[in-house]
């Protein structure tokens, strides 16, 4: 059953049976919280409540590839970023604004506080101080082909059915990406990052948070897949079938299990608990790795097998 991926507080993923967790909270404060569909597309699709005064505001710009050849998106706290593909040329972006304060002629001045700007292809979300009741959702799509740099500091990104060349960094906040496919680079420090697809060059790195991933075809489709992280496990859930070459490596200090049918012939290195390569078929066009994390790697329903 394909799953929608949306953007979600890191405090809100975690991990269960090897798959993220979702809620669908985005934000809570003391006097303001967001909520959204799964789907949401644009700002009607939220929903905001507050305790007190509520204001909110929309502003959505259009842009063509020749006004920004790459798209940036540079997001802080109190915000999310969700970007979301479609069949036309252009880029749009729909900014969808909440402030909360005790009375609702404060919560206009507090709105009237949060500030975006474009310029060219590149967005920026700024506000006021971080212990105001105040948000700013992002939501996206990009044409085929998208060149998108996103970029956030406590911050959520998501993105959902992307193809092109993506990079995004990500400090305290999760990175989603469901069916996306192209050449992806995604690097989070102290979040999570979690990965729906079946083919691309595609790079995932987290320090200090997991990695999970659920691989939709038999084979991979692309150069590489490659998921590694320092301080935090991986967990990979493969479909009936899958023969594309694995290749596992971690620091030794912790266990690899797998009950995918690719690993009941794997080869092993190093010792017999916790060994530091699982090599399974030819090549590593999938490429699992962690240093001081456990690897989880699930199949259709079966007796595991723990290395």
């Amino acid at each position: 059953m394909k799953r929608q991926i949306p953007v979600l507080l890191a405090s809100v993923i975690l991990l269960a049976g090897g798959l993220p967790v979702r809620a669908e909270s985005w934000f809570w404060g003391s006097h303001l919280r967001v909520e959204g569909a799964r789907d949401a597309e644009k700002c009607s699709d939220l929903r905001a409540r507050a305790d007190g005064g509520l204001a909110k505001a929309t502003e959505k710009f259009t842009l063509s590839k020749r006004q920004a050849p790459a798209l940036e998106v540079r997001a802080g706290s109190h915000s999310v970023v969700h970007v979301r593909g479609w069949n036309r040329s252009d880029y749009e972006v729909e900014v969808c604004k909440f402030a909360a304060a005790p009375t609702r002629s404060e919560a206009d001045r507090l709105l009237r506080s949060i500030d975006v700007r474009h310029d060219g292809g590149r967005v920026t979300t700024s506000g006021p101080d971080s212990d105001r009741d105040w948000h700013a959702v992002l939501l996206v799509h990009a044409p085929q082909d998208a060149v998108l740099n996103l970029e956030s500091g406590n911050a959520p990104i998501g993105l959902t059915r992307v193809n092109g060349k993506l990079t995004i960094h990500a400090i305290n906040g999760p990175v989603a990406l469901d069916d996306c496919s192209g050449t992806i680079d995604a690097v989070t420090t102290n979040g999570p990052i979690s990965f729906t697809g079946s083919g691309g060059d595609v790079h995932l790195r987290a320090s200090n948070g997991p990695i999970s991933l659920e691989l939709t075809d038999a084979v991979w489709h692309g150069p590489v897949l490659e998921a590694g992280t320092s301080n935090g496990p991986v967990s990979a859930h493969l479909p009936t079938g899958f023969h594309s070459g694995l290749r596992i490596e971690t620091s030794g200090h912790a266990p690899i299990r797998c009950d995918a049918d690719v690993c009941w012939n794997a080869r092993t290195e190093g010792a017999r608990y916790f060994p530091h390569l699982l090599q399974a078929g030819s090549g590593d066009v999938v490429h699992l790795s962690t240093h001081n994390g456990p690897v989880s790697v699930t199949g259709p329903a079966r007796h595991a097998r723990i290395i």
